[in-house]
């Protein structure tokens, strides 16, 4: 019976996403982005058509973007970037 330090070195392990290595999550993308672009959180929310609460909200990683696609979408295309930029 291999012992428990055999049985892990022999367990594939997966390599994590370069984003969650670094510590970035798609939130803090989202808002290094708009940052770098020298924009407010109300004018994401007007060219997004989303309130500024509900925006915040997400920016601040209190709802996750991968639950809500159409979300994702519409701030990929508002800080032109892509969703593999975001994740």
């Amino acid at each position: 019976m291999p012992t428990t330090t055999e049985a892990s070195a022999t367990k594939k392990e997966r390599p994590r996403p370069l984003r969650v290595a670094q510590g970035k999550r798609p939130c803090d993308v989202a808002k290094d982005r708009l940052k770098q672009m020298g924009k407010t959180q109300l004018w994401l929310a007007q060219q997004m058509g989303y309130t500024p609460q509900t925006v915040n909200v997400y920016l601040n990683g209190k709802r996750g973007l991968a639950y809500n696609p159409f979300f994702t979408r519409r701030l990929c295309r508002a800080l032109k970037i892509t969703t593999d930029d975001l994740f």
